[in-house]
C-alpha cells in the first residue's frame, strides 16, 4: 500500500465530538497512521481518545490499532 495518500479503511468509522457536537466519520489511515475525516480534511487520532486538534475528541473506534511514538494510533 502506498503511504502517500490517504486510504479509507472500508467499513470503519468513529465518533468525533467538538463543542458538545457528536459526528460519525470515515476512518483513514495514512503511512499506517489513524485519522479521521473533518471538514474537507483529516485530523490525526491519538491514544485516549484525543486528536491532533485542540477540543476534540474521538470515541468509538473500532479499529484495531497500537499506540506508537507520541501517543499515535497505528493500524495493526
Amino acid at each position: 500500500m502506498s503511504t502517500g495518500s490517504f486510504h479509507i479503511i472500508p467499513g470503519e468509522t468513529v465518533i468525533i465530538r467538538r463543542g458538545g457536537v457528536f459526528k460519525q466519520v470515515e476512518v483513514y489511515q495514512y503511512g499506517g497512521f489513524l485519522f479521521a475525516k473533518s471538514n474537507g480534511g483529516y485530523i490525526r487520532l491519538l491514544m485516549e481518545g484525543g486528536t491532533s486538534v485542540p477540543n476534540t475528541m474521538h470515541e468509538n473506534l473500532q479499529v484495531k490499532y497500537r499506540v506508537g511514538e507520541f501517543g499515535r494510533l497505528v493500524k495493526n
